[in-house]
């Protein structure tokens, strides 16, 4: 059971997702590409999840948060249909970074990684304002 409002949840989850986002700046930046790549996806993971639960929705596993999103965000035309392709890749190179031993995250990867997480969490960002969401002004990395 949710302990925060909707509304509230909403915020705290974004909270996260810029959080992250400036995490995957500064790991590209300090040329750490598995957690750049990784902080990216989690990025778009907690914005996605922030999402869905201004529409009342709420799944634990990443897989459905992944699914539902696409379903309700993405397949609607609410968000761009090329976010699909760049969630599945975040979602790859995530996996890749955090838990392969044999391969790594190359850079140019992580960056563009890092750079799609930005569209995506602002796509997000606005459409959650432009629903009556009142939200944090993120924060610009110095």
């Amino acid at each position: 059971m949710r302990s925060a409002s909707p509304r509230r949840l909403v915020q705290m989850m974004m909270r996260k997702a810029e959080a992250f986002l400036r995490a995957a700046e500064r790991d590209a930046r300090d040329a750490d590409w598995s957690r750049a790549a990784s902080g990216a996806y989690y990025a778009v993971f907690h914005a996605m999840s922030a999402a869905l639960a201004s529409q009342d929705l709420a799944y634990s596993k990443h897989s459905g948060v992944i699914a539902f999103f696409r379903k309700h965000f993405i397949r609607t035309g609410i968000l761009p249909e090329e976010f699909s392709e760049v969630i599945t890749r975040l979602s790859e190179d995530r996996e890749i970074g955090d838990y392969s031993y044999e391969r790594s995250v190359n850079p140019s990867a992580a960056i563009k990684d890092v750079h799609d997480g930005l569209r995506v969490v602002a796509a997000i960002r606005e459409h959650l304002l432009a629903q009556g969401f009142q939200l944090d002004a993120p924060s610009q990395e110095t």
